[in-house]
């Protein structure tokens, strides 16, 4: 089975064991995607899903890995990145996601309900990380992370970065020749880049850019943003970002999917586009 014999690929989803309580662990969730037709990658805020990926794939499901770099999973270090790609044994082989921290020091309450799955380890789990040092350039380890992402298959994610992070991460990518950078989520509040800003970012052939239904449905963004990342701007890749208790499930989120997509009156053919030809461009080795 390869990346593009799916019907979609979701690459932001949340399942158990993670730093918050999910819906659902790596198989089940597998086998929600596989009776749909669809694959996953799996995201968690502790650390790599390298190992249930790699069990995952091995029960035939189509479950795919990615590591976040937060402080309590090792922090800004390629060798966190070393570890995950050694525990990741493919069946179907793929790049790794790399997500700098999605804890940071930036101020912002999320608005979703949640509670969290490793009790007392939580003042440890929830250690912020900064991709900038004091004076406001970029770390020395997100550098040495760029220039190891170039010899790896790995694809780079800007994680919950500033929109001042995401443009410093972008000159510097180029800089030292990194051929992709994946921005995560870049509408929410955090980074808060509207489709015109995405639409010019796309330009540069470095950039991919991840349109979460979660932002979205917890109204970070406006409808009209929604609606035109979707149906113009373009290397768009559109996830759910879901897994919450409080959220819908896969589902659901198919349904609910498709029925933005007639209201944005999208062609098949950017359905597939951003649903599958993206993504799978983006993975695959």
């Amino acid at each position: 089975m390869m990346l593009n014999d799916f019907e979609f690929i979701d690459i932001h989803y949340h399942a158990a064991p993670d730093l918050y309580y999910r819906r659902h662990n790596a198989i089940s969730a597998g086998k929600l995607y596989q009776d749909i037709n669809g694959a996953v990658v799996l995201k968690s805020h502790l650390g790599s899903t390298s190992v249930q990926a790699t069990l995952a794939q091995q029960e035939g499901l189509p479950v795919f890995p990615s590591v976040a770099l937060n402080q309590f999973s090792g922090g800004i270090d390629y060798k966190v990145v070393l570890r995950a790609l050694a525990e990741y044994q493919p069946q179907y082989v793929s790049r790794l996601i790399v997500d700098l921290p999605t804890i940071t020091c930036q101020p912002h309450q999320s608005k979703l309900p949640r509670k969290l799955a490793v009790g007392n380890l939580g003042k440890h789990a929830l250690v912020p990380t900064a991709l900038f040092d004091e004076k406001q350039r970029l770390k020395s380890e997100v550098i040495d992370l760029i220039k190891f992402a170039r010899d790896y298959p790995v694809v780079l994610s800007t994680g919950h970065a500033s929109k001042e992070e995401v443009y410093a991460l972008i000159d510097t990518c180029h800089q030292h020749n990194l051929p992709r950078l994946l921005l995560n989520q870049p509408a929410n509040p955090l980074t808060n880049l509207d489709a015109q800003a995405l639409a010019e970012l796309a330009k540069d052939d470095l950039i991919w850019i991840e349109q979460t239904a979660l932002t979205y449905l917890l109204g970070y963004q406006q409808v009209s943003d929604f609606k035109e990342v979707l149906a113009s701007v373009p290397k768009v890749i559109y996830s759910s970002d879901l897994g919450q208790t409080s959220q819908m499930d896969i589902m659901n989120w198919k349904k609910q999917t498709q029925q933005w997509f007639e209201e944005v009156k999208l062609s098949q053919d950017r359905r597939k586009e951003i649903c599958l030809t993206n993504p799978h461009q983006l993975l695959s080795i």
